[in-house]
């Protein structure tokens, strides 16, 4: 039952990747990882991370849900003009 539990937890992450990489077809580089506290005011930003490579992003996303983990976090990826390419 842990490796079926492993395998959709990869599966899930990959779909997740997916989405992003696509997001990132129409953006303008650099792109910066946005973490938002959930329930505080608006705009109120916990972290930020500009990337400069669109093969690294998931990679920066990955390493920033494991530091913020908790659901307590919003997590969005914004292009260089400032528009939303994906959230999470």
């Amino acid at each position: 039952m842990k490796h079926v539990q492993l395998f959709e937890q990869f599966v899930n992450e990959n779909v997740s990747f997916s989405k992003i990489m696509k997001s990132l077809k129409n953006a303008t580089f650099p792109v910066t990882i946005v973490v938002h506290a959930k329930g505080t005011q608006v705009g109120a930003v916990i972290h930020q991370e500009t990337v400069n490579i669109p093969d690294a992003v998931p990679a920066n996303w990955r390493s920033l849900k494991k530091q913020y983990s908790t659901s307590g976090f919003h997590f969005t990826l914004e292009d260089a003009t400032g528009k939303i390419v994906y959230q999470d």
